[in-house]
């Protein structure tokens, strides 16, 4: 398995419960799929540095786990699907 950061960005729009069960349903992917996920940090609402979707605010996350690559790159093609994520950013890191 390779450790893996991703920080995502959520819908402001979204309810402070949507918010919180969004975060939840990715760290659960991981999980349910033979990952482990070892932290979840929610930075909180922030500007974002230019406007994305019309969107001007964000709530950022920021998650570190470690998985196989099938099980990133079905987290990645999820996050991309779903209109609560604004943008996401998966970085591999090395051990």
């Amino acid at each position: 398995m390779n450790a893996y950061e991703v920080t995502y960005i959520i819908n402001p729009d979204l309810s402070e419960d949507e918010t919180k069960n969004t975060c939840e349903k990715y760290s659960a992917l991981i999980s349910d799929n033979g990952g482990k996920v070892s932290k979840v940090d929610v930075w909180g609402r922030r500007k974002l540095a230019y406007e994305i979707n019309g969107h001007i605010e964000g709530t950022y996350v920021c998650m570190n786990f470690e998985s196989s690559i099938e099980n990133m790159n079905e987290c990645k093609r999820l996050m991309g699907l779903d209109e609560a994520i604004v943008r996401s950013l998966f970085i591999n890191l090395k051990k």
